[in-house]
């Protein structure tokens, strides 16, 4: 009970930790369940200014990804936000144009949400993969499997398993799992397959 207890308390500006040193933070833009903050953020040795997307789960705000450096409507749209609330963030601390590039498959969460949720608050943990805090843009779950990816200074993914109805990390670190990386998991080739093709760039 105290876990969850203190899980409710991450406010948008105690979920922005990152890899990333992070230097001006503006006043958070929000619409529902989503924010945008506009940080100063260090990458590759640059410090340049991105647009960074949050989302409230039942545990708290969550990072989701930066932009480059705004973020655009296609991927408000893969956080189902509705027309309403893209024309709100468009209006307020704006949106860059969507392109091809990043929106032939923006991030997204595929599963039950009740199972996205305890996946993804287990990925705040520091005992989870990735450690630190990090944008997590998708948690995919087939199966009783779940695949949920991240990035910082580096990016990776982290693997876990439903065991007697609780959630379980069975792997994690830098790069991409393969499919047959997967099974020798234990995880199910079908199911194996369609993580790894739901995760793909």
């Amino acid at each position: 009970m105290l876990a969850a207890a203190l899980l409710m308390t991450i406010t948008i500006e105690s979920a922005i930790h990152t890899a990333y040193p992070i230097g001006t933070i503006a006043a958070p833009v929000t619409h529902g369940d989503l924010a945008i903050v506009s940080v100063d953020v260090v990458i590759e040795g640059s410090r340049t200014k991105r647009d960074m997307l949050l989302q409230r789960y039942p545990f708290g705000w969550q990072m989701i990804e930066l932009g480059r450096p705004k973020l655009l409507p296609c991927q408000l749209k893969a956080r189902a936000a509705d027309a309403a609330a893209v024309a709100f963030f468009a209006g307020g601390i704006g949106l860059g144009k969507d392109s091809p590039e990043y929106c032939s498959s923006p991030s997204r969460d595929v599963g039950h949400l009740s199972d996205v949720v305890a996946v993804r608050s287990l990925m705040n943990s520091a005992a989870t993969t990735p450690k630190v805090h990090a944008m997590i843009p998708s948690v995919h779950i087939i199966d009783g499997y779940a695949l949920g990816a991240w990035y910082g200074a580096g990016g990776g993914e982290t693997i876990f398993a439903k065991r007697n109805g609780v959630w379980k990390e069975i792997a994690g670190g830098g790069g991409a799992y393969a499919p047959s990386d997967l099974t020798k998991l234990g995880v199910p080739p079908a199911a194996a397959e369609k993580l790894a093709e739901l995760n793909a760039p």
